[in-house]
């Protein structure tokens, strides 16, 4: 079954680079000459991207901004709301002063394996933090799910799509009765829920995606099975008939 991904805590901020000028005044003068990182976290499933979402630090905080945080700052947290189902990676990553994109850290796990509520990963199980020092050794990532049924997955789904096709008709603007429209889908988005629909085209097509993808592999498999045992039996040919070559002289 599919599971809800409500969002994500990271335990502390690594330290991967100086908090920038522009920061230290929303941080009240603090963090001078701490060391901490700009983290964003990408959701991939079957190889594709599908969600990116930023630490979450304000209130007041901007959709598209992207914060400091240092270790000082305690938990961090990264909302996500998003359906989630099969093998799925998360990565994390840290944007430098010059616009330099590091890799901190990522993890794969299949939802089928995913204990009620949360899933803990520590440090060890965690690649490129395991063995990096710019990680203390308690760090931990907490993954906080909810149990979804069908309809509840494709409210979601569909709640994504509505908002994604708002974004783009809407041009970058001022105007507040835009603004609010836009913060209202994301409000429903956020709720998982649309009034009015009732059905679950988007929730049958994901699985339907996911259906299709390992067809293509069990019959790209097949297809390799057939060529390795032609070669094999082309090759048993031509050696018998070098055999028979041989002995006819002889």
């Amino acid at each position: 079954p599919p599971l809800l991904l409500k969002r994500i805590i990271m335990s502390e901020a690594p330290k991967f680079g100086k908090c920038p000028p522009n920061e230290r005044k929303f941080k009240g003068g603090e963090g001078l000459d701490e060391v901490g990182c700009a983290p964003y976290l990408q959701i991939f499933k079957a190889g594709q991207l599908v969600f990116t979402t930023a630490a979450a630090m304000s209130y007041s905080q901007g959709k598209d901004e992207l914060p400091f945080c240092l270790p000082s700052d305690g938990p961090i947290s990264f909302p996500v709301e998003l359906v989630v189902q099969g093998d799925i990676l998360v990565r994390c990553r840290h944007l430098t002063r010059k616009g330099q994109r590091v890799s901190m850290f990522r993890s794969a796990f299949h939802t089928g394996y995913v204990p009620p509520k949360v899933l803990r990963l520590t440090k060890s199980q965690l690649d490129g933090a395991c063995s990096d020092k710019r990680f203390e050794n308690d760090f931990f990532l907490d993954l906080i799910f909810e149990a979804c049924d069908a309809e509840m997955a494709s409210q979601h789904l569909l709640s994504r799509e509505d908002d994604d096709e708002e974004e783009k008709a809407d041009p970058p603007s001022h105007d507040s009765k835009k603004e609010a429209h836009k913060n209202e889908a994301r409000d429903r988005r956020e709720k998982g829920t649309i009034k009015g629909i009732q059905t679950a085209s988007s929730y049958d097509t994901m699985l339907h995606r996911d259906s299709r993808f390992w067809d293509v592999i069990s019959e790209r498999r097949k297809e390799n099975m057939s060529k390795m045992a032609s070669s094999a039996t082309g090759d048993s040919k031509q050696e018998g008939t070098s055999k028979s070559q041989l002995s006819s002289k002889f």
